[in-house]
């Protein structure tokens, strides 16, 4: 499945009908439910991975126990065949992203990030012993 369309999903809970049925065409069999006591959870599907949030960090999302929200794909660099997130190539470094997208709005040692439209960033993360990219991570905002 390509990335783009987890994106779409951006914002819906695991009990969304269109979120499940993406899951279960990307081979997720078991119904995805945020463990007691856990804010994250993460699912692997295609080659990339999925990040859910607990639904209470979202105030206007209605769930109980065991919902959680559909907030981010990873594509990590050494699937095959590579996404090509924003055209991204998979041997980007961190110079070679700063001359495209700009000046991060935050970075670490290990990682950029980047507004890259109203509702989504763009994180980049680079191999600790040099500058080569790792993986990127689409996302919404955090809730606030």
């Amino acid at each position: 499945m390509d990335y783009q369309k987890w994106v779409d999903l951006f914002g819906r809970t695991n009990n969304d009908p269109h979120l499940t049925e993406n899951l279960k065409r990307a081979g997720v069999t078991k119904r995805v439910v945020m463990p007691r006591d856990e804010i994250y959870l993460s699912v692997d599907v295609d080659g990339m991975t999925l990040q859910f949030q607990d639904v209470g960090l979202f105030k206007d999302v209605p769930g109980g126990a065991g919902t959680c929200v559909l907030t981010s794909v990873t594509m990590h660099v050494k699937r095959d065949p590579w996404p090509s997130p924003y055209d991204i190539p998979k041997d980007a470094t961190r110079p070679s992203l700063r001359e495209r997208f700009g000046t991060p709005i935050e970075q670490e040692e290990a990682w950029d990030q980047w507004r890259v439209s109203d509702k989504l960033l763009l994180k980049a993360r680079y191999k600790i012993d040099g500058d080569a990219l790792m993986k990127v991570t689409l996302s919404m905002e955090e809730p606030k």
